[in-house]
């Protein structure tokens, strides 16, 4: 989309395979023209799956999984939320992500249900593949948090409740 960062998720991939060698890394995608896979290639990454797949199919390949990756372009766009955030905390899933995503940042880091990546080098990849390491040390007690966060702030019952608020204090304020 334009949105993600894809060739850093990458670049952090190679950091993280080449510390934790039975990693992989799985883009699901419904990417038509193959830029993935080229870009996978031109990056000298072979151990990438790239499965595309239907909105439906989501969640049973995220029950698999270990932690959610989403590098997004910094300040960009912070009137939105990435689906892919909640897609991931409602599996149970812990979150590492780029600095530079608004509120997101904050979630994340006051829950503990993930790490942020602060710049897109190694020693910054390295840090947060450390950090990480100690989060996933939690197991269950981890996976609960995430999807407990998911379901208290991200869940449309939320949404709905919030946007209520606004409304009413705008349209009908209190005198």
């Amino acid at each position: 989309s334009g949105w993600y960062m894809i060739s850093e998720m990458l670049d952090f991939f190679k950091v993280m395979k080449d510390k934790l060698r039975n990693s992989r890394f799985i883009f699901l995608t419904d990417d038509k023209d193959g830029q993935l896979a080229h870009l996978t290639t031109e990056k000298g990454i072979s151990c990438v799956d790239i499965i595309k797949v239907s909105y439906n199919d989501v969640p049973v390949y995220l029950s698999d999984a270990t932690a959610g990756l989403l590098f997004k372009w910094p300040n960009e766009r912070l009137d939105s939320f990435p689906i892919k955030i909640g897609e991931y905390l409602a599996s149970g899933l812990p979150i590492i992500i780029n600095a530079g995503m608004g509120d997101v940042e904050e979630l994340i880091l006051r829950n503990r249900i993930g790490v942020v990546v602060k710049s897109c080098d190694e020693a910054s990849y390295l840090k947060a593949i450390g950090d990480l390491g100690i989060l996933l040390r939690e197991g269950a007690a981890l996976r609960k948090r995430c999807s407990d966060i998911a379901a208290k702030y991200l869940s449309s019952s939320f949404g709905i409740l919030q946007y209520e608020n606004i409304y009413k204090r705008y349209f009908f304020p209190q005198k």
